[in-house]
C-alpha cells in the first residue's frame, strides 16, 4: 500500500515517511501540494498538512478526493478541536494535532486502510456497507 506525506517542512516529511517505510508501507514524500497531486492517483493514503504554499491543506484534500476518494488524514499544530472541524469539512477522514505519537499514526493508518480495503471489496460484492463514518 502507498501513502503520500504532503508536508512543506521537509524534515517533517522526510521522518513520516521513513517511519511509514519501517512499517512496511511504499512511502511518497511531497512538498507541495502540485506535486502531491501528481501522485493521487497512485497512493492509497495521503497525510496533508494544513498550511501548505499556495493552496491549502483543506482545499488539497478536496482535489485530492476528487481524483481518488482516499483515505486522508489531515495534520496541523492548531487546537485539536478546531483541526478535527476542518478535517471534517474538507472531507478528510482524520485530524491528527502536531507533534503526534508515531504510534498513534500508525494506528491510525492501519485502520483507515483496513476500512478501505472493507468498503472496497464491499462495493465489489454489490453489498450494503456495513460501516458508517460520522
Amino acid at each position: 500500500m502507498a501513502i503520500l506525506c504532503i508536508d512543506d517542512d521537509p524534515q517533517f516529511c522526510d521522518a513520516i515517511a521513513g517511519v511509514l517505510a519501517d512499517a512496511g508501507y511504499r512511502a511518497v514524500a511531497a512538498r507541495t501540494a502540485g506535486e502531491g497531486l501528481q501522485h493521487a492517483r497512485e497512493i492509497d493514503l495521503a497525510i496533508v498538512d494544513l498550511h501548505l504554499r499556495g493552496l491549502s491543506g483543506d482545499e488539497l484534500v478536496r482535489a485530492i478526493r476528487e481524483v481518488r476518494p482516499i483515505p486522508v488524514i489531515l495534520t496541523s499544530g492548531v487546537p485539536p478541536e478546531d483541526g478535527r472541524l476542518i478535517a471534517r469539512r474538507c472531507g478528510a477522514q482524520h485530524f491528527l494535532a502536531k507533534p503526534f505519537d508515531l504510534d498513534e499514526l500508525l494506528r491510525v493508518v492501519d485502520t483507515l486502510l483496513g476500512e478501505a480495503k472493507d468498503a472496497a471489496r464491499e462495493a465489489a460484492s454489490g453489498a450494503a456497507p456495513t460501516k458508517l463514518r460520522a
